[in-house]
């Protein structure tokens, strides 16, 4: 199940994602997120890296 969330924080500055240079192939992306409870929330994407 999906859920639409807000901007996620760490204490007052935003997540940030970066790009760089990858490698052409086939990879997973992946985040894993405890919340204050202790519970582990996975979640993982494949993706292609193309010239």
């Amino acid at each position: 199940m999906d859920y639409e969330g807000g901007t996620l924080t760490f204490g007052d500055q935003p997540f940030e994602m970066v790009p760089y240079y990858g490698f052409p192939g086939d990879y997973f992306l992946g985040i894993i997120v405890e919340d204050i409870n202790g519970n582990l929330y996975e979640e993982f994407v494949p993706i292609t890296v193309v010239e």
